[in-house]
């Protein structure tokens, strides 16, 4: 285990021709992430500090992650130069420790949604999603480039990174359909490999994304214009740009609620209504849904409350 204030010490005062100290420490638990108040320099500075430790999450290693995130941050500012995530000022890969731009006073927008609804900041879900559309186009195109700065920093495999993380899904989810009774078979099935099969090969809608593309990986201004930051790269890969799109309108995975879709306006909801893609496999999650609200019908409840299931709320446990 390193010592990571000591370790920022040494590796800035390297980076800056200079010696570094570190006067303030603030532990952002419960991450592995700490803000740090500098001095040495012309002016007082303050950055983010992020080091390697264990993740839940051992399909990659820590020292996999490590090299994502360095190599996503600087492919974006350095070879595309695009403000839309923090910038590496520094970065030590035999320790595992990376010294960021300090992004405050942003916040986190999944905190802000949870302290006063999606209402109240419309404009910020709308800046999360332009954020998120401008790093699919900027970076379109450019996955040599990328793959290139990552594979100097070490091994990487661009077509697991296409596939994601549903890739070791789709038997787990086979498995457990059967043995709930609704095996998923015949045209819903084939439906469903096409679907998969366009996700694996994304062709012109290949992009970067830095794999959690979620409300509480980016940082807004609390007030005022939005201005938009991306965070939190360890997953960063180039996969299908649908796969960042899917936070937009299914708001769930980052322990919010998602509410009724259609009736809360989300508007990949309102196209599937209309136009009724994939009608087989949308049957099968028809039949499922009915088998799981009779097997546990407490759970059977009215998502088109807006009342009880805003969008964008904490879920209760």
């Amino acid at each position: 285990m390193i010592d990571p204030l000591a370790e920022v010490e040494s590796l800035l005062s390297r980076h800056r021709f200079s010696p570094v100290t570190v006067v303030d420490w603030q532990r952002l638990e419960p991450w592995a992430v700490a803000r740090a108040r500098l001095s040495g320099l012309r002016r007082p500075e303050r950055v983010i500090v992020k080091w390697v430790r264990p993740h839940p999450d051992q399909t990659r290693p820590e020292s996999w992650r490590f090299r994502t995130e360095l190599a996503a941050l600087r492919f974006l500012s350095e070879d595309l130069s695009l403000n839309l995530a923090p910038r590496a000022i520094a970065a030590d890969v035999a320790s595992g420790l990376v010294v960021l731009e300090d992004l405050a006073p942003r916040t986190a927008l999944d905190q802000l949604l949870r302290a006063d609804g999606a209402a109240a900041h419309a404009d910020r879900l709308v800046a999360f999603a332009r954020a998120r559309g401008e790093l699919n186009a900027a970076t379109a195109g450019m996955a040599e480039t990328y793959y290139a700065r990552r594979t100097a920093l070490g091994p990487v495999d661009p077509a697991a990174d296409r596939v994601g993380r549903w890739a070791g899904h789709r038997e787990e989810g086979r498995r457990q359909a059967a043995g709930v009774g609704a095996p998923i078979t015949g045209r819903a099935e084939r439906e469903l490999a096409a679907a998969l099969e366009e996700l694996a090969e994304p062709g012109p809608f290949l992009t970067l994304s830095n794999g959690d593309p979620e409300a509480n990986n980016v940082l807004v201004h609390a007030s005022g214009a939005p201005d938009p930051r991306l965070i939190d790269f360890e997953f960063a890969g180039y996969t299908h740009a649908l796969n960042d799109a899917v936070c937009l309108h299914v708001p769930g995975p980052a322990w919010l609620s998602v509410g009724d879709a259609i009736t809360g306006g989300l508007a990949a909801a309102r196209t599937a209504e209309a136009h009724r893609p994939l009608p087989h496999l949308a049957g099968w999650a028809r039949r499922m849904a009915d088998l799981l609200r009779r097997r546990w019908p407490d759970t059977d409840l009215n998502l088109t409350d807006q009342t009880t299931f805003p969008p964008y709320a904490a879920r209760r446990s």
